[in-house]
């Protein structure tokens, strides 16, 4: 791929010499000899980004020994920021915990003396969350 040009400040447009080849090892009949491709720089922009906090993440999740808790990719709530979850919400993170913990999302359910009492106990339940991935931390400040 060869880069042309810069459009407007959001593309970058290209020229690809695509390989096409016949059966008999001639270049095909009507096969291009030149395809023009724009990139967004946006979305190539956003990809790169993401495949890092991915790489950041699966690097801990992936290493069965850690439990993401000495992670410098772990954000620490202090206080930890309390989620009011339906029970089935509840049962299911209890049921996954130990695989959040590797993601680095530190989860704990208060005692059920110390739960508000105000709130429907047959129906929520409340959480407590402790630290988050880096990734997410400043979204949940």
């Amino acid at each position: 791929m060869k880069v042309i040009n810069q459009v407007d400040r959001k593309f970058i447009v290209c020229a690809v010499d695509p390989v096409r080849e016949s059966e008999d090892g001639g270049e095909a009949p009507g096969s291009p000899r030149c395809m023009l491709v724009l990139v967004d720089q946006h979305a190539a922009s956003e990809r790169v980004r993401v495949e890092g906090f991915l790489k950041n993440l699966c690097h801990h999740f992936l290493n069965p020994e850690s439990t993401g808790k000495q992670s410098v990719n772990r954000v620490e709530l202090d206080p930890p920021l309390r989620i009011l979850l339906s029970q089935r919400e509840a049962s299911i993170l209890r049921g996954t915990r130990s695989i959040l913990g590797r993601w680095c999302f530190d989860l704990s359910w208060p005692e059920p003396e110390s739960r508000d009492q105000s709130v429907d106990q047959d129906g929520y339940e409340q959480l407590l969350v402790h630290s988050v991935p880096h990734v997410v931390g400043d979204k949940v400040r």
